[in-house]
């Protein structure tokens, strides 16, 4: 059976004279798409580099792979690399970027639907199907992830592959592309935000709806990238049988491919050389992204820096690829001479950004200090002689006064740890 691609217009749904995938494209997280507005510019690998985890998850023999790494390592670029590859090869089924910040990408709420629409714009006689699923189905957005699994994907991919069988042993391999599972935090209505046990129930709803998938025979492979939380990862280890499971630094290229990167992006901020309008931004909050322009490690300018004060930004990144990212950033933010910061950062090493300035201390006593003749009598709900001190507000530090019936409102800074012998104000 040979499928074919419908085309990547990312206005496919729009587009679409099919008015059921019109209505849920309303339930769609457009700001997970790799080619999002929202994600603009997107994290990628420079040229040349990440070859080696390309080529395992290439040749795994599993349905399923997790590509995991602690933070800053470089997963969201190799992520949309990925996808771009097989968007570019005509493989590319769906992918799903989760971002912690965005309130339709910390979910799975929208994670089928995304995955669903995407499956009709590109395996040509899909859209077809699933449309006729949510005509037969017009409430399916806001059932359970499960029925949308089976009514949205499963059973049109399977009536598409039944009405299509030529007998063709080769089979298109969809790929199925998903990065910070981490980052999928599911929804609360605390305010404080979900647990962590929340959080981790929904990474793991996403893990049993890729396992339904992989169980259901269609012709798909999954990438998925995350950090190594214990509860994604005991998850994978008891469905070793169709999950393999590799960490980006364990691999022999990850430090040659930390100093390639340092070598094209000093290349390309080397002094009066600097291209400071380039696209720059933050991979998974932390660091510059890898932004690839076609540039590769020969363009990098070979006279800035010199090799031994290169070495020794190699040494001191230790083939973590966080660290060479905010050696880059501080180098390329300096509003300075970038040699000068060069210098400085080789003799002071990678030291945190500096504190900001602490505010005003404020004890029960300088509370007290309002109150002319007033003494600590008891510190709990502060009794001040006999004024009844209520901190009624601190987010903005603002305490309730009640004097003798009359009340008063006093700004007066946060409240910190007191003398020996207090008791704090809460």
């Amino acid at each position: 059976m040979a499928f074919q691609q419908n085309g990547s217009s990312t206005n496919f749904f729009q587009n679409s004279q099919n008015w059921p995938l019109k209505y849920i494209h309303q339930n769609v997280a457009t700001g997970a798409l790799h080619d999002s507005d929202e994600r603009y510019p997107p994290p990628s690998c420079y040229t040349n580099t990440r070859e080696d985890v390309f080529k395992r998850i290439a040749e795994s023999d599993k349905a399923i792979i997790v590509i995991h790494s602690r933070s800053g390592q470089g997963k969201s670029a190799i992520a949309q690399t990925l996808t771009e590859r097989h968007e570019e090869e005509g493989t590319l089924g769906a992918a799903f970027f989760f971002d912690k910040t965005s309130p339709n990408c910390n979910n799975p709420s929208r994670l089928v639907t995304t995955l669903a629409t995407q499956l009709a714009r590109y395996v040509q006689g899909l859209e077809d199907g699933i449309a006729h699923a949510i005509k037969l189905h017009p409430t399916i957005a806001k059932s359970a992830l499960k029925q949308q699994v089976d009514k949205l994907i499963i059973a049109p991919f399977q009536a598409l592959m039944a009405a299509n069988f030529d007998g063709a042993q080769d089979q298109v391999k969809w790929w199925v592309i998903l990065d910070g599972l981490d980052e999928c935090i599911a929804t609360s209505a605390n305010r404080r935000g979900p647990t962590r046990r929340e959080s981790e129930r929904a990474q793991l709803l996403v893990l049993d709806l890729v396992l339904k998938l992989q169980s259901s025979r269609l012709p798909f492979s999954f990438a998925i990238f995350t950090r190594p939380q214990r509860g994604i990862m005991d998850c994978c280890r008891q469905n070793s049988n169709v999950i393999e499971m590799f960490d980006i630094c364990s691999l022999p290229s990850h430090e040659t491919d930390v100093e390639t990167f340092l070598r094209v992006a000093l290349g390309r901020i080397a002094p009066n050389g600097r291209s400071g309008d380039e696209d720059r931004g933050e991979d998974e909050g932390e660091g510059p992204r890898q932004v690839d322009d076609d540039v590769d490690e020969d363009s990098a300018k070979p006279d800035w820096p010199d090799e031994d004060r290169m070495q020794q930004l190699i040494d001191m990144t230790r083939g973590d690829m966080l660290a060479a990212s905010t050696v880059i950033k501080r180098i390329e933010d300096v509003e300075g001479d970038p040699d000068d910061e060069l210098d400085r950062l080789l003799e002071n090493g990678l030291q945190p950004d500096p504190a900001p300035e602490a505010e005003p201390t404020v004890t029960p006593s300088a509370i007290a200090g309002l109150f002319t003749g007033a003494t600590i009598q008891q510190i709990g709900n502060i009794q001040l002689g006999g004024t009844n001190v209520y901190y009624t507000n601190p987010t903005n530090n603002v305490y309730d006064v009640n004097l003798g019936g009359s009340r008063q409102v006093h700004s007066i800074g946060p409240v910190l740890p007191h003398e020996e012998g207090q008791r704090r104000l809460t």
